[in-house]
């Protein structure tokens, strides 16, 4: 099938126009074409309804054509559109049609791709050991047809059946196998997939120094090579596996490469996983600049995409970043930007924690009666939303609060009080903090 490197609607046009030029032309097989590319274009502009209606009219053109090969393409673009929004049933019953055709025909290749399309469907529908009854006879096709490509292929979907069946030792030999034979086709897009797949599968298996490798091998594979999604796997790949060594050096250059790639391609999943570990690497590094100014682009996103949730947990990790490096004005500020959006959100465990937060800021600027203020109020939000551990910490900062004021009465039943309430929350860690505490009010008082 042609391609389109164009927005959906340019490409419903582009084929709708050729749809009416070939029915024009009295050109079956042009119509059958046109219909089958406007049929993907119709799915991947969530236009189902209309694009089953061009899938079928293309299969009935095709099936009075004497290329059966057609009919196969048609087959072949329908089980891909529909697997494509989770319709597994459906591209499966196109696949076995396929597969009768091929039967008809006498096509082993033909088959041999039925037979693979239908393994990776059922493993995706979570069906792998019926997988595997397919994936034997389609590899045996495939050396008897002596096809490098159809073998590479039957690596690969073994390799997701294990994956499925969580043989990750299995799934990294069969995928290693298919970038063998990837390189003795010189098909380096093939390759560079692969190795991706090999170096994820080596890590989730914490085979963190065996999968640089592979991630390596496939930025070098794909070179010049216009492999945008490969290249973003890699590189994503390997911050992960030296965050796990804690180099966080080659953390900041690798993220630092991968960030503008994850944004350019619009994956906000990965350019927030980016910019966390860039951040996190930053502050290893003692580089307090760089990784306020990463957390100032992760907000920049979150905001640009109208991400409310990411947007508030950002803004509470920039303002606990700022209050721990002695920015106690900047913090402050991040803290209230939070607070508000927290209550727009009724998240009200963040809202108390916030508030909290603000006093314990307050505290640090030397204002112990605006710390009383806010931890009183946070104590009471502690109380309504039932969070017992916030309620005891907030007891514990009202009697700082009341020691920096000098009223050690005041203080010293604040910290009972959260004696008692990590006592019935059976919190035995805060419990011994709030007795130290208590300890300590009674000795200056």
């Amino acid at each position: 099938m042609i391609t389109e490197q164009e927005t959906s609607p340019a490409r419903m046009r582009q084929w709708q126009d050729r749809v009416q030029r070939a029915r024009q032309n009295d050109d079956p097989q042009g119509i059958v074409f046109a219909l089958t590319n406007l049929a993907l274009a119709l799915f991947e502009a969530e236009d189902y309804e209309a694009g089953i209606a061009a899938f079928d009219e293309a299969l009935s053109l095709a099936a009075h054509l004497d290329d059966r090969t057609v009919q196969v393409q048609v087959l072949s673009a329908q089980a891909v559109a529909f697997q494509d929004i989770e319709r597994y049933h459906t591209a499966y019953e196109a696949v076995a049609q396929i597969a009768r055709i091929a039967d008809a025909l006498n096509d082993r290749g033909i088959k041999c791709d039925a037979l693979l399309t239908e393994a990776q469907i059922l493993v995706r529908s979570g069906e792998p050991v019926i997988a595997l009854q397919k994936l034997g006879h389609a590899r045996r096709l495939a050396e008897q047809l002596g096809d490098k490509r159809r073998q590479m292929s039957a690596a690969a979907v073994m390799g997701n059946v294990s994956i499925a069946s969580a043989a990750l030792d299995d799934a990294a030999a069969y995928i290693q196998r298919a970038c063998t034979l990837a390189q003795d086709l010189a098909d380096a897009p093939a390759e560079a997939e692969h190795l991706v797949n090999l170096g994820t599968v080596l890590k989730w298996q914490d085979r963190y120094a065996e999968a640089i490798e592979p991630f390596k091998q496939a930025l070098a594979v794909k070179g010049e090579r216009d492999l945008p999604g490969i290249e973003l796997i890699a590189l994503r790949g390997l911050v992960e596996c030296y965050a796990s060594f804690s180099d966080a050096a080659r953390v900041v250059e690798l993220a630092g490469r991968a960030i503008p790639l994850a944004q350019a391609l619009g994956d906000h999943t990965a350019a927030f996983a980016l910019l966390e570990s860039r951040a996190l690497a930053a502050f290893r590094l003692e580089n307090v600049v760089l990784a306020h100014d990463t957390l100032k682009d992760a907000l920049a996103l979150a905001r640009s995409i109208s991400d409310a949730n990411k947007e508030l947990n950002l803004l509470i990790s920039f303002g606990e970043s700022c209050r721990m490096s002695g920015q106690l004005d900047a913090a402050l500020d991040l803290y209230r930007q939070a607070l508000d959006a927290a209550r727009r959100l009724q998240r009200t465990k963040d809202e108390a924690y916030l508030v909290g937060r603000i006093g314990v800021t307050y505290a640090e600027q030397g204002q112990p009666a605006e710390a009383l203020r806010y931890h009183t109020q946070a104590l009471e939000l502690a109380r309504q939303a039932e969070l017992s551990e916030l309620e005891g910490e907030q007891l514990c900062m009202l009697a700082l609060a009341y020691v920096d004021l000098d009223l050690a009465e005041q203080a010293a039943d604040c910290g009972t009080q959260a004696i008692d309430v990590y006592t019935r929350s059976q919190n035995e860690p805060g419990k011994e903090r709030a007795q130290a505490l208590l300890d300590e009010i009674k000795v200056l008082g």
